[in-house]
């Protein structure tokens, strides 16, 4: 009796034990989880035992997987070392990782260049170089957006002769949702990494200093001593740290307020951008890097990152109520376009287009 043949797909969990929780744990669960579920494939999972210290990966099943367990070594060690795969196949590794045998197709997700816009010295080379050595040696090379394209062939032209494909990032579509019966405040919203430069957490005080109306709510870390000073510099009284709430709870936030300040002056893509529109929350953002693509038309996006740019938007948004329904009505139907299924399905499907091809 014949049997249809499985293509033996070999992913690589180090992400999992490279981070706690995040954007890239999320991308990479939603992969594993549908690979698991398709019977194109016969799937084998390289993974460490700390990886069971991440968030996402702790609440994972692998059943159906053949798991193997790497060595004990530094992690940063493991970083670098290549995985050791059977003479057929296809690896993608989470995090830049290639096989031993040049035989064997790999896969490579290139989700940003912010080693080249944002660190310096020994991490600045260390991280171009896990990035390019995994480009180059890639069958086939996965780009978050196509801001993350077009860096790739700023920083590395010699990938213009692999297969790129662009294959958007999704949201928590379960926990991210609008709810028009939920009271507006006057109120914008700050999320995120707080300690980049980049992320412009000065600029949304600063602008939020100038319209009194308004509280700023601030979700992440704990505040640190020099953010609450600034806070109560220029906004006493009129800002709320919110530690790291859940992601139900975070769409509520949004769902009470008026407007994300998404000020982030690079992202390799923007998750935030879509679990606030999904929420009914207009973003103000800058028109760079992915903002755009994300956000399309639904969002306010400013040419420059500076303080009155933001007030007339924050006050657009309070003061024209059609232009306040239109954003969130244009964000409502923008994030139609994204989801975690749709990031596995494109990824899948590349998977079996990469096995197949000469490349």
């Amino acid at each position: 009796m014949m049997t249809s043949y499985k293509i033996p797909l070999y992913l690589d969990n180090l992400v999992f034990s490279l981070q706690k929780t995040g954007g890239g744990s999320i991308y990479w669960e939603s992969i594993v989880k549908a690979a698991l579920l398709d019977t194109s494939f016969d799937v084998t999972i390289f993974e460490r035992n700390d990886s069971r210290q991440n968030e996402v990966r702790n609440k994972m099943s692998l059943e159906g997987a053949k798991r193997i367990i790497q060595s004990e070594s530094p992690l940063r060690v493991d970083e670098f070392k290549k995985l050791d795969i059977p003479e057929d196949g296809l690896l993608h590794s989470s995090y830049f990782r290639v096989p031993k045998s040049s035989n064997i197709k790999n896969v490579c997700t290139v989700h940003d260049f912010i080693c080249m816009n944002q660190y310096q010295g020994l991490l600045k080379a260390v991280s171009f170089y896990q990035i390019k050595k995994a480009a180059l040696k890639a069958s086939g090379i996965i780009c978050i957006s196509e801001s993350t394209r077009r860096d790739l062939l700023n920083y590395i032209p010699e990938a213009n002769s692999k297969q790129i494909e662009i294959i958007h990032q999704g949201y928590d579509d379960s926990s991210y949702n609008y709810d028009p019966n939920l009271k507006r405040e006057n109120a914008v919203c700050f999320i995120g990494n707080r300690k980049s430069a980049y992320k412009n957490f000065e600029l949304a005080v600063k602008a939020v200093a100038r319209v009194p109306q308004v509280e700023l709510r601030i979700i992440g870390a704990s505040l640190n001593d020099d953010e609450r000073n600034l806070l109560d510099e220029m906004i006493p009284g009129r800002f709320t740290n919110y530690v790291y709430p859940s992601a139900a709870e975070v769409s509520n936030i949004f769902n009470r307020s008026i407007a994300l300040l998404y000020l982030s002056e690079y992202e390799g893509f923007g998750i935030p951008v879509l679990e606030s529109m999904a929420s009914g929350l207009p973003v103000i953002g800058l028109n760079i890097s992915s903002i755009p693509e994300v956000a399309g038309d639904a969002a306010l996006l400013l040419k420059e990152s500076n303080v009155d740019g933001v007030v007339d938007s924050i006050n657009s948004l309070l003061c024209e109520s059609c232009l306040f329904e239109q954003k969130v009505s244009q964000g409502l139907k923008r994030v139609l376009d994204f989801s975690w299924s749709k990031t596995a399905a494109k990824t899948l499907d590349y998977y079996k287009y990469i096995y197949g091809s000469n490349y």
